[in-house]
């Protein structure tokens, strides 16, 4: 919307409105990235392992501005892997034979560590992951292979980032946003 004075309004139309786009045409560079990705998390972003989650979030963001959307859902998949085993060790959950996002995301709800809200839109996370793990292959439930969109690379990079936000949250013991 923009003001054109005097309480008149115009709706604005176009590629300014999606903001995602913009944030990750925006990230031009890995530093610019990472600061993007450390502006969506807040504050728990600086307790976060830098190598392992914040560095491939930003990569997976600049892998999603390129339109590479298969290859930023595996970049920030494997950010949300090596997360979810250092909120393991925290919070004192056993991943053992939790192979995938869905099944480690489901062994915090098992221990009533992570609320149903947010396990649920990590599992979301896992759903899309297996999809761009396994486009290659004819999924026998939908009949045919998996395509990744561009906007659905940079939707998973701020989902995966939200879903971060709300972990850190629980484990601080602070109001939730999501």
């Amino acid at each position: 919307i923009n003001a054109k004075g005097g309480g008149v309004y115009e709706a604005i139309s176009g590629e300014g409105l999606n903001q995602l786009r913009n944030v990750a045409e925006a990230s031009s560079s890995l530093a610019d990235a990472e600061a993007s990705i450390r502006i969506e998390i807040g504050d728990y972003a600086d307790s976060l392992d830098r190598v392992e989650v914040v560095v491939p979030l930003a990569r997976a963001l600049l892998k999603a501005k390129e339109e590479h959307a298969k290859e930023a859902v595996a970049e920030a998949a494997s950010a949300l892997e090596s997360f979810l085993a250092g909120l393991a060790v925290r919070m004192d959950v056993n991943l053992q034979g939790a192979s995938g996002l869905t099944s480690r995301i489901e062994k915090f709800r098992a221990n009533n560590m992570l609320p149903k809200k947010i396990t649920e839109a990590g599992k979301y996370l896992g759903q899309i992951r297996n999809a761009a793990d396994h486009g290659i292959d004819i999924d026998p439930e939908v009949g045919s292979v998996w395509k990744i969109l561009p906007s659905s690379g940079r939707h998973y990079v701020f989902v995966a980032c939200a879903f971060i936000r709300a972990c850190g949250a629980r484990e601080n013991n602070q109001d939730f946003y999501i």
